[in-house]
């Protein structure tokens, strides 16, 4: 049979079902009273309804339906058989107000597991609303479980959100056509339900409520126990929880009667003339979610979606990983596949704000703050949107599969009131409480932007948990101090900042590679981080199962200009931060090539590893530049955070700071300008070892307090092998400074231009060790012992002894290169040896001097 609706008018038709309280009329109230004896007995009207056809070809489209407000949906669609083709497509619905169930559209099937073969296209829905009672605020596709649905469901022909019947994901079935005399050919899949090319615009979600036993959700779209669903190409503006203030909107155009006449309800209405955050506005009649899906195996939401302005009531308990409500995506008793955007379009999201923002402000008069701005100096005031983007974290859900991809954020702004380490990020987590044997296989984000956003209290943007998590093509640039206030409707308001609590740790990235998988990867590549105040960009949680072994790669990765908002709330690193779990070290090794660090300020700089040790870090390639940090400016370590620690082929570039030959001329006998020197070292470890520098390049860091490049301390080891350190300067150690017994290896090193008060490259002191090899010291200067200074060193040795010191190191006031302070015999003899270099103004090798002096140093 075929069923063709299209090219009709259905206007001004409206059921009027409100009483009049004596003072104003009461329109939603009364919908749902029970009869006598307690029976639940509804009327559920529609303008169009197909029911029990078999094999049958329905198609509603181009129609009109507007002005319009009766009992149930408008067009309800049911089916016992899974034998229909249902196509509604190309229709308008506008200015319509709805008492039960759906606003618009509501399709299902009664004992059947299989939601496909439906496409709903190319339909326009605007300014749309309906009663506390009406669950989706445009469309709901759902499965009825004859056997299981309690009577309250039953009654309203509701499916029930109660445990999935579905066993496992459907296997994929291609699309296939028929051809349609007004819409050409019509593509369909037996398996997923279609929703594409629709827009909606200036509309209200539906309203969270109990139903018997079961949480029915509110959302603009709905799927329930539908196995399979995509919804691409489409359009979502100014769509908003459920508000007093939108819906006696509508009803005073569509009953023709003043606002003033419609009575609101339990939910009352915002004013911001009082803080609301205990008020029932904030905790009655809540909406879940844009778009909700409940007892599915497979969502694919993209591509090419445009999500802007999106808004929910959701400061009550906000960000608390256990809130019922997502401003994009809500989903529950899921088990499957997932996939956000896709590869044939961008998906963009942008004005998440909150429900206080230019539009509703001009909607809702007394939503205006510029009327009331004593209440925006509260701490607890409403600016910013208060949950997840995606909540797809319910304990109920397992995946597979993740992706998200082409996704482009801007103009967003979330703001917890609570704070606390148990808050959910700000876009998605892929981490539940559940078992860890439901943790998602793979998990990847590629080709992620978001611009100009913040979120205040944050404890992170993505939470992510997978036995292989992908990051690639991620760029992020004025996250975290964009100023939401920079909207032209909120310009001059004063807003009391949130109170940052320290043990909030905050995140671009939080991954957890807690798991019972034998190995995973972690790969980390192609992404840029400018103007960003949310550090670390990556961190990680580890704990050790068994013999597991973890492999962490990070490769070209930038960030640059990433600045805390206020001096001392320095982030505690900028690339990555692990935190090990349990009392074991971790099988992990990190690899990180082709990063790119600058104008960047953290507390310990590249990264930081706490509870444990990993086993190796491999950082090569890389270039590190004008970082700043609290104990050193690229990296500092107080303990061994790894077996091993390499850098390759790295660059290291300082403050560049301007430094004058006149500087080292700062301190004399009657002035100690030492506090000029106040800068930190490039690299400071105390209590490490194993840690090896191989064909480097380091330049332009000066002013340092000791140890321009190195400060090495308390048992440290540093082998320095091929690399060359230029124009650095420091007040004692131009370059290195080791003491307190630690162990300073250098083999066919460079050091040219180097400034010191006193020891222009190196000072040892403190029982240390300096083993030097196949090296040359050029053109550097010291006031004091222009080239080494050791003070009651353990070792100082040449193997073998082929080192070049030229005749250009110089001190300004004593000629004693090498200064060894154990007898003055032998100060007598270097003294000696560096005056013959001075007369012969050439290069002499060190063994040729230590043969002048026919001494051998071990």
């Amino acid at each position: 049979m075929v069923i063709d609706v299209t090219q009709n008018e259905f206007v001004d038709i409206v059921q009027h079902y409100g009483i009049w309280n004596g003072q104003k009329y009461d329109l939603c109230s009364q919908i749902l009273n029970a009869s006598n004896n307690g029976v639940l007995l509804y009327q559920l009207t529609h303008l169009i309804s197909i029911q029990n056809s078999q094999n049958s070809r329905i198609v509603i489209g181009s129609n009109n339906f507007t002005n319009l407000s009766i009992t149930g949906p408008l067009i309800f669609m049911e089916e016992s058989d899974y034998s229909n083709q249902n196509v509604i497509i190309q229709n308008i619905f506008r200015l319509i107000h709805g008492y039960v169930n759906s606003n618009a559209i509501q399709v299902q099937r009664k004992g059947i597991y299989f939601g496909g073969n439906l496409l709903i296209s190319g339909n326009h829905f605007s300014k749309i609303a309906g009663c506390p009672t009406v669950q989706a605020g445009a469309i709901m596709v759902g499965i009825i479980y004859l056997n299981s649905t309690g009577r309250d469901s039953l009654s309203l022909n509701l499916p029930e959100e109660s445990q999935s019947m579905l066993s496992q994901q459907l296997s994929p079935d291609p699309l296939y056509a028929f051809s349609h005399q007004s819409y050409g050919n019509l593509y369909l899949n037996s398996n997923t339900a279609i929703l594409e090319n629709n827009t909606f615009i200036n509309m209200s979600m539906g309203v969270a409520r109990q139903i018997g036993n079961q949480m029915a959700k509110g959302a603009l779209i709905k799927f329930v126990n539908i196995p399979h669903a995509q919804i691409s190409s489409s359009t979502f503006i100014n769509i908003g929880a459920y508000t007093v203030e939108h819906s006696r909107q509508l009803q005073a155009k569509l009953f023709g009667i003043s606002e003033e006449l419609i009575s609101s309800n339990e939910k009352t209405e915002l004013n911001l003339g009082q803080v609301p955050e205990n008020k029932a506005f904030m905790k009655t009649y809540l909406s879940t979610s844009l778009i909700c899906g409940h007892g599915m195996s497979k969502l694919i939401l993209g591509p090419s979606n445009k999500f802007s302005n999106i808004w929910l009531i959701d400061k009550f308990n906000s960000f608390d990983r256990y809130q019922l409500q997502g401003i994009i995506l809500y989903l529950e008793q899921f088990k499957g596949d997932l996939t956000i955007g896709g590869e044939q379009g961008g998906t963009t999201i942008d004005s998440i704000t909150g429900f206080i923002n230019p539009q509703t402000i001009e909607r809702f008069k007394n939503w205006d703050p510029q009327m009331y701005p004593q209440v925006m100096l509260n701490d607890k005031m409403i600016q910013g949107a208060g949950s997840i983007l995606f909540n797809i974290h319910n304990n109920s859900n397992s995946f597979d599969k993740i992706i998200i991809q082409n996704l482009h954020i801007t103009v967003m702004h979330h703001r917890s009131i609570e704070r606390g380490n148990t808050l959910a990020p700000s876009i998605i987590s892929t981490t539940t409480n559940s078992s860890l044997a439901s943790t998602p296989v793979n998990v990847t984000l590629s080709g992620i932007q978001i611009y100009n956003s913040s979120f205040d209290g944050s404890s992170g943007y993505f939470e992510l948990q997978a036995q292989t998590p992908i990051l690639d093509n991620i760029n992020m640039d004025n996250v975290g101090s964009w100023d939401m206030l920079s909207e032209k409707s909120l310009k001059g308001l004063e807003v009391k900042e949130a109170i940052q609590i320290n043990s909030v740790s905050s995140s671009i990235f939080v991954v957890s590679i807690i798991d019972e998988y034998a190995s995973g990867v972690l790969q980390f590549s192609n992404s840029s981080f400018t103007h960003i105040n949310t550090l670390p960009i990556l961190q990680i949680q580890a704990k050790q199962f068994e013999d597991q072994t973890k492999l962490i790669n990070i490769t070209d990765v930038l960030v640059s200009k990433c600045l805390p908002d206020r001096e001392g709330d320095l982030p505690p690193s900028a690339l990555f931060q692990i935190a090990i779990q349990g009392q074991d070290n971790v099988q992990m090794e990190i690899q990180v090539s082709k990063v790119r660090i600058e104008d960047t300020q953290s507390k310990y700089g590249i990264f930081n590893i706490h509870g444990g040790q990993v086993s190796s870090i491999a950082i090569s390639t890389s270039v590190f530049k004008r970082m700043k940090g609290y104990y050193s400016s690229i990296l500092y370590l107080n303990d061994q955070p790894a077996t091993s620690i390499v850098f390759q082929l790295c660059i290291f570039i300082g403050n560049s700071m301007t430094f004058i030959d006149n500087d080292v001329y700062l301190v004399t006998e009657d002035n100690d300008a030492s506090d000029e020197y106040d800068q930190v070292s490039l690299f400071n470890f105390e209590r490490v070892k194993n840690v090896t520098f191989i064909d480097c390049v380091a330049r332009d860091n000066h002013f340092a307090s000791n140890g321009s490049f190195l400060y090495l301390s308390v048992y440290s080891e540093v082998t320095l092998q091929g690399c060359s350190f230029t124009r650095m300067s420091s007040y004692k150690g131009g370059v290195i400074f080791a003491f307190h017994k630690s162990i300073v290896s250098i083999f066919d090193c460079k050091f040219t231009d180097n400034r010191a008060i006193d020891a222009g490259v190196i000072l040892a002191s403190e029982s240390s060790s300096v083993n030097i090899s196949s090296s040359v010291f050029q053109y550097n200067k010291a006031i004091y012992n222009g080239v080494f200074k050791f003070q009651n060193i353990l070792q100082f040795q040449q193997t073998p002894v082929n080192s070049l010191i030229t005749g250009q190191n110089l001190e300004t006031q004593l000629a004693n290169q090498i200064k060894y302070q154990s007898s003055d015999s032998l100060i007598t003899q270097y003294l000696q040896a560096i005056e013959l270099m001075k007369q012969n103004l050439q290069m002499l090798s060190l063994e040729e001097v230590l043969k002048f002096i026919n001494l051998r140093l071990f």
